[in-house]
């Protein structure tokens, strides 16, 4: 199917999310920005990745990293994917008064 991943997914009603662990909350913020409902959407948690996402058995995969190698071109299915930038970053910093600052 030659059309935008989004026009599929619209016109089926729900994303369809392969995901690496249990956690679904990226996919349902998807569902929620798509369909405005964060409950229109199915998980696979088993499934060989990469083969699927080409397939389009799955419209994106949630995973815990990605490597360079990955986004270059995948082994099994011979095609290129490209990743988003990491969507959460873990830091601690203070934003307070600066005399509170210094050590």
């Amino acid at each position: 199917d030659p059309r935008p991943t989004l026009e599929i997914i619209q016109e089926r009603g729900h994303v369809r999310c392969g995901v690496r662990s249990e956690s679904s909350a990226m996919c349902r913020a998807v569902a929620s920005v798509i369909f405005g409902d964060p409950n229109r959407f199915e998980t696979f948690t088993s499934f060989p990745g990469y083969q699927q996402l080409h397939e389009r058995s799955v419209d994106l995969m949630i995973q815990g990293a990605s490597t360079i190698e990955d986004e270059v071109r995948e082994s099994t299915t011979g095609v290129g994917f490209t990743f988003s930038s990491p969507y959460l970053h873990n830091s601690v910093f203070y934003a307070g008064q600066e005399k509170y600052v210094q050590c």
